[in-house]
C-alpha cells in the first residue's frame, strides 16, 4: 500500500475504535478489555516517547499494531489499513512494540510465571481432589509444537524437523494451574526434542523439597516419565494389567480418572493458541525473536488469565470453588468420592464389557 491510497492515521478506523470502542470490540481486537489496554498503554507510553504531531501516532497505537499482530494475525497490508501506516512505519513499530510490551509485562506481576508455594499448591490440590478425587495433584503439564520456517543450515533442520508432525516445529511444555495460569514454561526448544526431556526442568523443580513439598506432584500425559512417583499420569498403550479382576478394574478406574483430570492441560492449550493466533502460524527461523515472541504470548496469557474469566481451567474449578466454599458455609460439605468412582466405574463397565 502506497501512503496516497491510505487513510490519514487520525482518521483511520482504529483510531475511531480507540475512541469508541467497548469491552466486547476490544476484546474482539485485541484480546483484552478496554481497562487493561490502557493500563498497558499507559506503562508502554513512558518506555517510548513520541512526538505525536510529527509522527501521527503514539504508545496507544503501538500496542493495538502489536496485540493485532499477535491476536488477530492480520498481514502487513491488512494492517496497514487498518492504522492508516505505510509498510516501513508498520514493521518498524512492530519491534518496537514487541520490545517495550515485553518489558512491560516483565515487570507486571499478574503477568509472572513463577513456581507456585506450598501454600498455593495446597490450595491446587484441594480444588483437583474436590473435582476428581485425585489426591496432592496441584497442575496440569503437557507439551505443545508450533510450526516454524524451514532452517537455512542442514544441522539447525536436523535439529528443528519433528519426525512426529512431519515439519519443522519449535517444543514447549507448560504447567497449568486449576486457575488457569501457566507456572513454568520450558519454550523454544529444537522440534527434535522429546517432551520429556523438556520436562527436565520441572522434574528438578518437583524434586527440590524446598520447592515442592514431597506430597505433591503432577498430572501429565504418558509422554512423560513417572520423576520417582511425581507425576501421575495414565497408561500406556499396551501396557499389561494386573491379571486378578478386581485389581484391573481398580487400575482403569484410576486410569480413567487420570486421563479426565489431565484434560485441563489441553484446555489450558487450546486458551492459549485460540486467543493468540499468531502461534498458529509459522514462525520465523530465527531463534531470539521466536524466544522473545513466545514468552510474550505465555505472559500476555497469563494477564489475560488474571484479569478475565474467559478461560475454561479457571471456569472449571472456580465453579468448583464456589460449591465447596457454599457447601462449608452451610456445614454440610462433604466430598463424596465414593460417588465420583461410581460413575467412572459406570463409564468403565460400558467400555470394557
Amino acid at each position: 500500500m502506497t501512503r496516497s491510497t491510505l487513510v490519514d492515521p487520525f482518521e483511520s478506523p482504529w483510531r475511531f475504535h480507540l475512541q469508541n470502542g467497548n469491552d466486547m470490540t476490544f476484546t474482539n481486537a485485541v484480546g483484552f478489555t478496554r481497562e487493561v489496554f490502557f493500563q498497558l498503554g499507559e506503562e508502554i507510553s513512558k518506555i517510548i516517547q513520541i512526538d505525536e504531531t510529527k509522527a501521527k501516532r503514539n504508545a496507544y497505537d503501538i500496542l493495538g499494531l502489536t496485540l493485532q499482530h499477535l491476536v488477530n494475525c492480520n498481514q502487513h497490508k491488512d494492517l496497514q489499513q487498518i492504522f492508516g501506516r505505510c509498510p516501513a512505519s508498520i514493521s518498524d513499530d512492530l519491534y518496537i512494540g514487541l520490545d517495550a510490551l515485553l518489558d512491560v509485562c516483565r515487570s507486571d506481576p499478574r503477568c509472572a510465571i513463577e513456581w507456585p508455594t506450598p501454600t498455593k499448591m495446597e490450595e491446587c490440590s484441594t480444588l483437583i481432589y474436590n473435582k476428581w478425587g485425585v489426591k496432592n495433584c496441584f497442575g496440569f503439564m503437557d507439551g505443545v509444537y508450533w510450526p516454524m520456517y524451514a532452517p537455512t543450515t542442514v544441522e539447525d533442520q536436523q535439529q528443528f524437523y519433528n519426525g512426529w508432525k512431519g515439519d519443522y516445529t519449535v517444543t514447549n511444555v507448560l504447567v497449568f494451574l486449576p486457575d488457569g495460569t501457566i507456572c513454568h514454561a520450558n519454550f523454544n526448544q529444537p522440534g527434535s526434542l522429546h517432551d520429556s526431556t523438556l520436562a527436565q526442568p520441572a522434574y528438578r523443580n518437583l524434586l527440590d523439597l524446598s520447592k515442592t513439598p514431597a506430597k505433591f506432584r503432577l498430572l501429565a500425559d504418558s509422554a512423560f516419565n513417572a520423576c520417582g512417583n511425581k507425576i501421575l499420569k495414565p497408561f500406556k498403550q499396551g501396557q499389561r494389567l494386573s491379571k486378578n479382576s478386581g485389581a484391573r478394574k481398580r487400575q482403569l478406574l484410576r486410569n480413567a480418572i487420570v486421563i479426565q483430570a489431565r484434560q485441563a492441560a489441553e484446555w489450558g492449550m487450546r486458551a492459549l493458541q485460540s486467543v493468540f493466533r499468531r502461534l498458529s502460524h509459522k514462525l520465523k527461523f530465527d531463534k531470539t525473536y521466536n524466544k522473545h515472541l513466545i514468552e510474550l504470548v505465555l505472559r500476555l496469557y497469563n494477564l489475560r488469565t488474571r484479569t478475565m474469566d474467559r478461560n475454561q481451567i479457571k471456569t472449571v474449578y472456580k465453579s468448583v470453588l464456589e460449591v465447596v466454599q457454599e457447601d462449608i458455609n452451610n456445614g454440610d460439605y462433604e466430598l463424596d468420592v465414593d460417588y465420583l468412582h461410581q460413575q467412572v466405574d459406570v463409564d468403565i463397565e460400558q467400555k470394557y464389557n
